[in-house]
């Protein structure tokens, strides 16, 4: 099985940034850029639990390796 992807997503205007792993970033990718044109909601869980993000309001998408580096991301 592939490795996960890390992914960090930021918002405007906060100091907010969540990090999650996906498993196929265009999968990713696609589903974000439809969610976006919809002005929908991205939901994930994560250790603390089920996270929403209004999509609208994502500042940048970066695409990590595993030391934390960029590789790609939609700034």
């Amino acid at each position: 099985m592939a490795d996960k992807h890390k992914v960090k997503i930021s918002l405007l205007g906060v100091m907010k940034e969540y990090e999650i792993k996906v498993d196929d970033k265009k999968k990713f990718m696609k589903e974000i850029e439809a969610l976006i044109k919809d002005g929908a909601m991205y939901w994930f869980k994560d250790d603390k639990g089920e996270v929403g993000i209004n999509t609208t309001q994502i500042n940048s998408i970066e695409f990590l390796d595993d030391d934390g580096k960029k590789e790609a991301g939609l700034v």
